[in-house]
């Protein structure tokens, strides 16, 4: 359940990270800067947590990043307005959900195998993708 609600939330921040920023903060160098900084946290995520992987099981890695990305999720919008929180706040979101992505791929291999799995990882993250979209039509809809 989690993973539906604050996956979303880290494509959201991911691509939106500028868009969001701006209502509150009128520093467009900043938010760019601090977009770049994040970047560099999402690729040492993917590799954090994929160590996290070898160490450690697949559920408990899922829980520390959801539980974290849900965390981030409740609590950036009162944290924006303040620069510095925010970049810290950007890179840690990044830093988390990076893991969803190096984690999913080495958990379909251990479920369905070296060969099933890599057929069957395609409909994993395909329904990611699709649990995107529709998060988006139903926030988009809602909307207007």
């Amino acid at each position: 359940m989690t993973l539906s609600t604050t996956l979303p939330f880290g494509i959201f921040l991911a691509f939106n990270y500028k868009e969001y920023a701006l209502i509150k903060i009128n520093n467009d160098a900043f938010i760019t800067l601090a977009g770049s900084i994040s970047a560099i946290f999402n690729g040492l995520g993917r590799l954090f947590w994929g160590v996290m992987l070898d160490k450690s099981s697949y559920k408990i890695i899922s829980i520390i990043t959801n539980a974290l990305n849900l965390v981030f999720a409740l609590t950036i919008s009162f944290i924006v307005e303040v620069e510095a929180l925010y970049l810290l706040m950007l890179c840690l979101v990044l830093f988390s959900y990076g893991g969803t992505y190096s984690i999913y791929p080495a958990f379909t291999m251990q479920v369905f195998g070296y060969i099933q799995g890599s057929r069957v990882y395609w409909f994993v993250f395909g329904g990611i993708t699709f649990g995107n979209l529709s998060f988006i039509k139903l926030l988009f809809f809602n909307m207007f």
